[in-house]
């Protein structure tokens, strides 16, 4: 990925179980990071939140069962 024009790579990824931080006060299931590193050794982070609920059929399985039988 690049930021501001400087380029990242991908180099590893880890959750955390609960989330590292509180978001808006609420704390999530899961916290993924996906750590990127540029040439100068300069990290950039992605993070994604999980939150489990029931399954109501509109997730992201579902999606791809319908579209992919």
């Amino acid at each position: 990925m690049k930021i501001n024009g400087k380029k990242f790579v991908f180099k590893r990824m880890h959750w955390h179980t609960p989330s590292e931080r509180l978001f808006d006060g609420q704390r999530y299931a899961v916290e993924l990071h996906l750590v990127h590193e540029a040439e100068d050794r300069s990290v950039a982070v992605t993070a994604i939140l999980y939150q489990f609920g029931k399954r109501d059929g509109t997730g992201l399985h579902e999606e791809v069962r319908h579209r992919y039988p």
